[in-house]
């Protein structure tokens, strides 16, 4: 599990099956000190995020077969927003 901050949505007309009716956003993760990286990523979202929102992302496929219900194991997810963050403390002293 990652936390990212939502900057932005991917709009695709053409789309795999498994993608259709999913929200796609984009994420600029996290570094060890709190600030936002420069590389964006796209995943899917089973949260409800909005631009500016903190998110958790599971990188995990199988979590966005769980999220999303999809038939018959099938996904094409890397990984998927699972979580809005209401606040995030970050603490140096305890960060290994």
């Amino acid at each position: 599990m990652r936390v990212g901050r939502v900057v932005g949505n991917l709009v695709s007309v053409i789309k795999e099956p498994t993608h259709i009716g999913k929200k796609m956003m984009l994420i600029r993760f996290l570094d060890d000190k709190g600030e936002e990286m420069e590389e964006e990523y796209v995943y899917a979202d089973a949260s409800g995020a909005g631009i500016g929102d903190l998110v958790l992302v599971s990188e995990d496929g199988s979590a966005a077969e769980t999220e999303f219900h999809l038939e018959n194991d099938v996904c094409t997810f890397d990984g998927v927003i699972v979580g809005v963050v209401d606040r995030l403390c970050y603490d140096p002293a305890i960060t290994p």
